[in-house]
């Protein structure tokens, strides 16, 4: 795929996008779609571009990608050619398109085994296992995104009332409810943090080198994982802490609050999720019963 803006509109969206506070993660995969999609459809301007060429594109990526990925190309062109008609009055032409169909996959939730053997990998009243208690601890408790817990500040963390501030998509900031043992262990790292060199930085999470970064916390997952014998990764926290509060009666709007989320299309994948799970239950009590 491209990885060069050449084309004068896709910088201009590109910086468009820069000023909404997006990524630059997000900037790269927006408008490294529209420049594919030039490429592969040899357009000589946005202007022709008819439906025609949007599905011979998709088909084109569906040849050797997933469905998963298609979709994620499709809606990031969505965004450019909304893009086109807001700034240059360009007629949209995905307007009544759909984008490609993803199969439903099972929620990946974190068992009570798999949890226990995780958070006993950091056991010890070691720094480095106090840190990773309470990154893990938080992400269980808050379902908070890997960008959001590694930008974390210390003066975002409120333990009196077991909250925090978390920075997420477009810049959008949201305060985050998290548990008593989440804080507890929070509370241990801070004090162990006192004394360690890089203490007078002002984010919360600090290593060997410095800050944690995004990219370190994935890297810890990886290790604690490996020593506990247990396929984790950040994002599976998210999954299980939104498929656990719709189960056990959260509401959805507030699940959306706290997940920073601005479209219920996740929320309805957790939904089916969460009652896929109660009437599981409710199945083993009636069939109990009935055999009984």
């Amino acid at each position: 795929m491209p990885t060069t803006i050449t084309d004068p509109i896709v910088r201009d969206f590109a910086l468009a996008l820069a000023a909404e506070g997006r990524k630059p993660k997000t900037i790269r995969t927006y408008t490294d779609a529209a420049a594919w999609l030039q490429r592969t459809q040899a357009l000589a301007a946005w202007s022709e571009v008819t439906r025609s060429h949007i599905r011979s594109h998709i088909a084109l990526i569906l040849v050797d990608r997933s469905k998963a990925y298609a979709n994620n190309q499709y809606r990031a062109l969505q965004q450019f050619f909304k893009f086109l008609e807001a700034e240059e009055g360009i007629r949209n032409p995905m307007t009544g398109m759909k984008p490609p169909n993803v199969p439903e996959k099972l929620v990946p939730v974190i068992s009570d085994g798999e949890y226990s053997k995780l958070i006993g990998t950091c056991s010890s009243k070691r720094f480095y296992d106090l840190r990773d208690r309470a990154v893990i601890e938080f992400f269980r408790s808050t379902g908070a995104r890997r960008s959001e817990v590694a930008g974390l500040k210390i003066v975002d963390i409120d333990l009196d009332q077991l909250c925090a501030i978390v920075t997420g998509k477009a810049s959008r900031m949201r305060i985050v409810r998290f548990d008593a043992t989440t804080g507890l262990a929070i509370n241990r790292y801070l004090r162990a943090r006192k004394s360690h060199k890089h203490a007078a930085m002002d984010l919360l999470w600090i290593g060997q080198d410095g800050a944690l970064t995004s990219d370190g916390i994935y890297q810890m997952f990886g290790r604690r994982g490996e020593k506990a014998g247990v396929e984790i990764n950040p994002h599976r926290f998210r999954h299980d802490f939104s498929h656990r509060y719709l189960l056990n009666g959260g509401q959805e709007n507030d699940l959306m609050q706290q997940n920073g989320w601005s479209s219920p299309q996740m929320l309805r994948r957790y939904g089916a999720s969460a009652a896929a799970e109660r009437a599981r239950k409710h199945y083993d009590k009636v069939m109990a019963r009935n055999y009984a």
